[in-house]
């Protein structure tokens, strides 16, 4: 079985409107390959996007606040 990567967005409390897109993908010794930290909520699901291009074909998924997720067409959320 075939495990995908999974991509988080997350809008900091304190912060609104500021993001960070993390990954558990072929974790390092800190637990995260990639981070980004963006502003504004089309920045974060293009840089959600940017690195589930990275990934390809070893399959993703991408869990992100409303605000991030509608700009996100729905195909590109998953892949298997």
């Amino acid at each position: 079985m075939k495990t995908r990567a999974i991509i988080t967005v997350v809008e900091y409390p304190s912060m609104p409107g500021r993001y960070k897109i993390k990954s558990d993908a072929a974790k390092d010794r800190r637990g995260v390959l990639f981070c980004a930290d963006v502003r504004g909520a089309a920045a974060a699901a293009a840089a959600a996007l940017e690195y589930a291009q990275r990934l390809g074909s070893r399959g993703y998924q991408i869990f992100a606040p409303d605000a991030v997720a509608v700009m996100i067409p729905a195909d590109m959320r998953v892949r298997q």
